[in-house]
């Protein structure tokens, strides 16, 4: 939700959606020779898996310095399993393992490859397509959250709990990218971004065979050596099958990160009540809100980090209230919203919680900064250039005593399958 108080008599406003943000990403391997010609190339984009560590590190950097180094390694465990004939159902937050005859038959046992089977930060899909994180396992169940009620059902596990490479061999940066159209840059569809990257590993001196695949991100330390290189994976990829590398040859991985925005509707937008204690003409004063500018962060043609972030979760972006009274247009349109009075402000992050996945980003307009009885439209931006907007259908009151905070919350998943 995003929550804006009125700081004299704890007077808030609370409107019923969050500026959400949803996460996949897809890659491609190439085997090049020493000409530069495809010896091997997967002609089918596979998906990935974006780990723990990954998502929460969009707290701290920006979704295009999220993934600035690729790995490659010869781990050979699954990035999900499936329970088979065995099920599960949840009651509250307790998940409870149903065995079948061949399927998993405990959660603290070794399966395909894994020992345990489940671990506390991985999740659970139902075949229903109902989830859950787990946050401790004994033998036949596990504690989850969020508490839920789930009928017994197949499902599973995906191990969104690692923190690498199951085994890691090379890790290169910025400077092995391929550059140009095609293999990077970032384009737009609506409201999904995507940016892309693409490096080369450097020429084999010896036969090698590689089944997994990595992205992360560089923490300025020494990230070129197998460790401590491994904590830095935000998305770790199975191969679908070995992809064997002879004497002067190259792997090539190509991984676009798509990340859609949303509320993402045409005008005015998506419409809230407010829920108001002591602040405007009555209780509840609806309004509509919606993504402006599409102000995220980009991948250029030459592989750099671009773009006005505004809509990623990291970072500190100015905020904007005025008195203009126009109606939000289709989303993903950027209109100037100063109005004849307008104020704009730097704002401040809550500390993060560990898998909240959630940003808190809050400022304060001074008391003289805001017109009285004139306040119609609040976003994030400058007025001028804006990200999100939230225009009231009636003008709100704040008085020459009042400043007026507003909490804007930042909320990003991803997608498992």
């Amino acid at each position: 939700m995003n929550r804006v108080d009125l700081k004299e008599d704890s007077k808030e406003i609370i409107a019923p959606t969050t500026i959400g943000q949803t996460l996949s990403g897809k890659y491609k391997v190439v085997v090049v020779d020493r000409n530069n010609d495809v010896v091997w190339e997967q002609k089918d984009w596979q998906k990935n898996l974006i780990l723990n560590q990954g998502m929460d590190n969009l707290y701290s950097y920006t979704y295009a310095n999220s993934f600035q180094l690729a790995f490659a390694g010869n781990g050979t465990n699954p990035n999900s399993i499936y329970t088979g004939n065995s099920s599960g159902s949840v009651a509250g937050t307790t998940l409870t393992l149903t065995p079948g005859p061949t399927g998993i038959q405990s959660l603290t046992g070794s399966y395909s490859g894994w020992s345990p089977v489940a671990q506390s930060g991985d999740m659970i899909q139902f075949d229903n397509g109902s989830q859950v994180m787990i946050s401790a396992v004994s033998n036949l169940s596990a504690s989850v959250t969020p508490s839920s009620t789930i009928t017994l059902q197949p499902f599973t596990i995906w191990k969104t709990s690692q923190t690498g490479l199951q085994s890691l061999i090379h890790v290169v940066g910025l400077n092995n990218l391929f550059t140009g159209t095609g293999y990077c840059g970032t384009t737009f569809t609506n409201n999904v971004a995507g940016m892309r990257r693409t490096w080369d590993f450097n020429y084999e001196t010896s036969s090698v065979t590689f089944t997994e695949v990595g992205v992360g991100w560089n923490n300025g330390g020494s990230v070129f050596s197998p460790s401590p290189a491994t904590s830095y994976v935000f998305s770790r990829m199975l191969l679908p099958l070995p992809v064997p590398i002879g004497i002067n040859q190259k792997l090539r991985l190509i991984y676009e990160l798509d990340v859609a925005a949303t509320p993402y509707a045409n005008s005015p937008g998506v419409p809230f009540t407010g829920s108001i204690i002591g602040w405007g003409t009555g209780s509840l004063v609806p309004g509509y809100q919606n993504i402006a500018g599409f102000y995220i962060s980009q991948t250029d043609t030459n592989g750099a980090s671009v773009g006005t972030a505004w809509l990623d979760p990291a970072g500190t972006p100015s905020i904007f209230a005025s008195n203009y009274t126009g109606s939000n247009p289709n989303a993903g349109t950027d209109i100037n919203r100063q109005g004849s009075s307008y104020a704009t402000t730097n704002t401040t992050m809550n500390a993060y919680v560990p898998l909240s996945f959630t940003a808190y980003k809050n400022g304060t307009f001074a008391t003289n900064q805001v017109a009285e009885n004139d306040l119609q439209t609040i976003g994030i931006g400058n007025g001028g250039n804006n990200a999100f907007c939230c225009v009231f259908t009636q003008a709100q009151t704040k008085t020459n005593v009042q400043t007026l905070t507003l909490s804007f919350i930042y909320t990003w998943g991803r997608v498992l399958s």
